[in-house]
């Protein structure tokens, strides 16, 4: 509904990187707002989509005196607590380089109180730093300034031109009712105060402290049916039920797309087709705003209000993912991201591809040359950047990493039995394996192991080839003795929708009886990766589940005959699953056919292409001697 995101979007609007005021009872602002999932298919005056932030429901005192300077205007109480948080942001040495400016800056501020005037006004100078110091903030500051000044949370107050727009509009609206006779005089001084805002053209427009909480207080004082006669009043209007920003518009041509293909009005099919080609075109002309004719207009209402509340939920449940929200991005990563880009634009891209390079790259870089140490992207920045970095194959991503020194090494799913992911040309990999002990023995014992790939499962087929050299711990003439080695073989082919397939072969070839107690064993797998959160670095984001048949060493133990030449004629089931522990590390469960392992795996070093493995073998007690422990070293190499 119109009033609910706009309600949202003052509860209190966007992320601490935008900041310019602070309440003095409240703390510091939630970094990472969330959307209002809600579809709203309805034309409104106000965009679709409003972030969602923590609220402080305390009732504060507002700040009664305007003037044209009322946007850099502070209360004693209220700069008392900004003093509050630059001295925490100086004491706490977060800005030990800035350290001569911030004491400045203390100062200053401090004989503006010391004037003892009810309100204060900043100069613009002061407000600038203000702003760039409380931009500059990582959400780790942000934690440790709330721990160390013990404040709760902040609404802040930031809004860009359409959405000051759609608040001027609203706050007419609520004046043309007379909703709030008693306030007209303080709301149109506060109407006159934002157009004046607006007037001065900038991007983003920072709001004092007594004009966030007036605007509020408003809203929040509506009740459901003044909104709904707000609303009402507000789509009878021309120049707003006509009015679609971009992004509203293309979810509505998804929605008229979405009624087509499930066929919801079969009748109106010639209809909604010559409506979406018109909306279509005007999409292209990429304006900011588009005012559709009154014929569109009532086109679209007639179709939209003839929906059922069954058939809307079931459009809802097939369209894509709303856009997100924005996103700070830190000076380095503003940086690599630059770096990606730049790379990325002399690879073989699609059209699409090149659309949305040629659209980031320089918008990316006029935001560096700010020199910020924050730069933030709008929800479709980041919703095109999430679509071209998807859109990257895995030959194109590994060409970017190695272009940019990066490794891109990702901890192991597996440690005793195969999956159905496999390398392909220009990857290979060494390693070492050590176990506590061998079966039936006391011994220590070690492997060596190098891998490379051929092929490209992305396109065709990947082989990956394994030589293993093993009885690292033995000497010349024991059996088992050092030199002894096999190569094994595994064919695999990546398919749609994270799935993956390999068949192989282990010990194909072996010399100095290497495979004496293991024999030659062949195998099918498929692989499967689920994502359970689109942020990878959060534990438990990914999982990793794989289930094959294979003879030789995946038979139960009583079934199991190393001397079989071809692995015997029985097949078992093996399988494992892997979850990720953040982006660095995975936990993992394994049945190899005869016993069960679990089992760890660490890429202790971001940029080091090196991944170290613990597991605890034969924990069921199936299979040999007792459970032993296991550790493998592997380096990565890319070519």
């Amino acid at each position: 509904m119109l009033i609910k995101r706009l309600a949202l979007r003052l509860g209190f609007l966007a992320c601490l990187s935008s900041a310019m005021v602070v309440r003095s009872d409240m703390g510091l602002a939630s970094p990472n707002p969330t959307l209002d999932p809600t579809l709203d298919v309805k034309p409104t005056a106000i965009a679709t989509d409003f972030p969602r932030s923590k609220q402080n429901t305390r009732p504060v005192p507002p700040t009664d005196s305007q003037s044209p300077q009322s946007n850099n205007a502070y209360t004693q109480q209220e700069l008392e607590q900004l003093l509050i948080l630059i001295r925490g942001i100086r004491d706490l040495e977060l800005r030990p380089q800035q350290e001569a400016e911030i004491n400045t800056l203390i100062d200053e501020l401090e004989d503006l109180k010391a004037t003892g005037d009810p309100v204060l006004i900043v100069s613009e100078r002061q407000a600038r730093q203000v702003q760039s110091l409380l931009a500059s903030l990582t959400p780790e500051e942000i934690e440790q300034l709330e721990s160390a000044l013990e404040l709760p949370a902040v609404e802040i107050a930031v809004l860009n031109q359409q959405e000051l727009a759609d608040v001027i509009l609203l706050l007419e609206e609520v004046q043309n009712l007379r909703l709030r006779p008693t306030q007209a005089t303080q709301i149109q001084l506060l109407i006159q105060d934002l157009k004046e805002l607006q007037a001065q053209g900038d991007r983003e427009v920072f709001l004092s402290p007594g004009q966030s909480l007036q605007l509020k207080e408003i809203l929040d004082s509506l009740s459901e049916r003044e909104r709904e006669q707000i609303e009402a009043s507000l789509l009878e209007r021309p120049e707003v039920a006509n009015r679609w920003t971009q992004e509203a518009l293309q979810e509505l041509v998804a929605v008229l797309e979405e009624i087509q293909r499930l066929n919801l009005r079969p009748q109106q099919n010639t209809e909604i087709s010559s409506l979406i080609a018109s909306l279509e075109a005007r999409l292209r002309e990429d304006e900011a705003i588009v005012v559709l004719s009154e014929e569109q207009a009532a086109q679209i209402k007639t179709l939209l209000d003839s929906l059922t509340p069954e058939e809307i939920a079931q459009i809802e449940e097939t369209l894509p993912p709303p856009v997100p929200t924005a996103r700070r991005f830190t000076a380095q990563e503003v940086q690599e991201l630059l770096q990606i880009l730049r790379f990325a634009r002399d690879l073989d891209l699609t059209e699409q591809q090149q659309r949305q390079v040629d659209e980031l790259l320089p918008l990316i870089e006029r935001l560096e040359a700010r020199g910020d140490s924050n730069v933030i992207l709008s929800g479709e920045q980041v919703r095109t950047l999430d679509l071209l970095i998807n859109s990257l194959t895995r030959d194109q991503l590994r060409e970017i990493a190695r272009s940019l020194g990066v490794p891109g090494t990702f901890p192991a799913i597996s440690n005793q039995t195969p999956t159905g992911f496999g390398s392909g040309w220009g990857n290979a990999s060494v390693g070492f394996i050590f176990n506590q002990r061998n079966r039936f023995t006391d011994a220590e014992d070690g492997a060596f192991a190098a891998s490379i790939g051929f092929g490209d499962p992305e396109k065709s087929v990947g082989l990956s080839t394994t030589l293993s050299i093993t009885g690292l711990s033995n000497e010349r003439g024991q059996s088992n003795n050092f030199g002894a080695g096999s190569i094994s073989l595994q064919a695999s082919r990546n398919l749609p929708n994270n799935f993956a397939v390999g068949v192989g072969v282990q010990n194909l070839v072996d010399w100095d009886n290497a495979a004496g107690d293991t024999g030659r064993s062949f195998y099918g797998v498929v692989s499967k990766i689920l994502v359970l959160n689109p942020d990878v670095q959060k534990p438990f984001s990914l999982a990793f589940v794989s289930l094959g048949l294979g003879n030789g060493i995946f038979r139960t133990e009583s079934n199991f005959d190393p001397n079989d030449e071809l692995g015997g004629s029985e097949f078992n089931v093996f399988g494992s699953f892997a979850t990720t522990m953040g982006d660095q590390a995975t936990a993992m469960a394994e049945w190899t056919g005869r016993d069960l392992t679990l089992g760890v795996s660490v890429v202790p070093f971001r940029r080091v292409p090196l991944v170290t493995s613990f597991g605890i073998l034969d924990l069921t007690g199936n299979t040999g001697d007792g459970v032993r422990l296991n550790f493998s070293i592997v380096y990565g190499i890319s070519f």
